[in-house]
């Protein structure tokens, strides 16, 4: 469930895509009754597939960066 929330890019200081996808999660559920949210949930879900082929090697970069001090 965190995946969904964004959680990741908060990890990664991404707070552009965090804060983006986090809303649109919460307001597609809220909204799936109107059949709204499961546009929304849909959008959602094919971001989850990018991020999951994504986010690996962006926390690898990020990782290194933070082992070589030039992340505080």
């Amino acid at each position: 469930m965190p995946r969904c929330l964004g959680a990741q890019h908060f990890y990664l200081r991404q707070t552009g895509p965090a804060v983006a996808q986090l809303p649109l999660w919460v307001f597609g559920w809220i909204t799936t009754f109107v059949l709204i949210g499961w546009v929304l949930l849909a959008a959602v879900g094919i971001w989850w597939i990018a991020d999951a082929l994504l986010i690996p090697a962006a926390v690898r970069e990020h990782n290194a960066r933070a082992a070589a001090g030039l992340i505080r």
